[in-house]
């Protein structure tokens, strides 16, 4: 291909008119960064994790305490679409992108309303 030609391919889809979108959605609020520093296993109370960290997004109850998750996802999207109009009656360049992401942090509580153990699972 000849500097020629590729100025010409370049002014062809600079002059074609098309669509670019991107967008994000989060959903929940991000669970903290480093959760040691507002949970002490063996010592913070259920008390203390709602104030700390708000109500959980899920509950899973179980026969001797439960298991609190905070959770967070965030989408990502991305759309390309290149058209000629006058030439074709379809795209002629169409691209999608699209991906998700969650981090969670869990929570064990015991029987006595207090925390036994957590940990985080997910991307940063």
């Amino acid at each position: 291909m000849t500097r020629g030609d590729l100025a010409l391919a370049v002014a062809l889809v600079a002059a074609a008119p098309g669509c670019l979108v991107y967008s994000q959605t989060r959903i929940g609020a991000p669970p903290p960064e480093h959760p040691e520093g507002h949970l002490e296993p063996g010592k913070t109370t259920r008390r203390e994790v709602l104030a700390r960290l708000g109500p959980p997004d899920r509950i899973v109850r179980q026969h001797d305490g439960a298991l609190w998750q905070y959770i967070q996802g965030v989408g990502n999207a991305f759309r390309l679409r290149v058209e000629f109009p006058f030439v074709l009656t379809y795209p002629y360049f169409h691209y999608d992108d699209e991906s998700v992401r969650f981090r969670v942090l869990t929570v064990l509580l015991d029987g006595q309303n207090v925390v036994q153990g957590f940990g985080t699972s997910g991307e940063e």
